[in-house]
């Protein structure tokens, strides 16, 4: 065995040591996870072991390239590199940040003229493809023509879009304008 395999595996190779009995998880290029009580211990860069121990899942995760994070103080925050010596309580793999958030305008791919603004009780059907149809953020495209507005929503006007610039989308003489919405959005204004 040779110094870079030894660095390579440490971690598992001492859990194997100790609990050969329980065996360690393998992956080899990130397809799948094996149980094996066999270990190679291999120098190939595609192979991964992980201690079979109560922190398997999450370790299998970390190799995967997700962040783990431990509850401190009632917050999560990221970990570079755990130690696994809280209880499994305090940590979790981080979660994805929602695909999309209550206020953002959603465009139907299948339905292209199918644009709306998510509100609370949508979010659940939101968040993944819902009876075969694909949602994405609605962005403007140009000669679209769409609702203008300033920060404070103290007027409104409706032209043809043209292109960002400097994060803002629309400028003329009545000002400048960094918040667009589809025409649909007239819909949804209230006296």
């Amino acid at each position: 065995m040779t110094k870079e395999q030894i660095k390579q595996h440490k971690e598992s190779m001492l859990w194997f040591i100790e609990h050969p009995d329980k065996g360690v998880w393998f992956t080899q290029d990130n397809i799948d996870w094996y149980l094996t009580k066999d270990p190679l211990f291999s120098a190939y860069k595609g192979l991964i072991y992980v201690p079979n121990d109560k922190y398997s899942e999450l370790r299998k995760a970390r190799a995967e390239g997700k962040t783990i994070q431990i509850l401190s103080k009632s917050i999560w925050e990221d970990l570079d590199n755990p130690y696994w010596i809280e209880a499994l309580e305090s940590y979790r793999i981080k979660p994805d940040e929602p695909k999309f958030k209550v206020g953002d305008w959603v465009r139907n791919t299948t339905h292209s003229n199918w644009i709306r603004c998510l509100e609370d009780d949508d979010l659940p059907d939101f968040n993944f493809e819902t009876m075969g149809e694909r949602f994405e953020l609605w962005k403007p495209n140009v000669d679209e023509w769409c609702v203008f507005w300033d920060g404070n929503h103290y007027g409104y006007i409706v032209q043809q879009f043209k292109q960002e610039v400097n994060d803002f989308y629309h400028t003329n003489s009545n000002g400048v304008f960094k918040h667009t919405a589809p025409l649909e959005f007239i819909q949804t204004l209230r006296d």
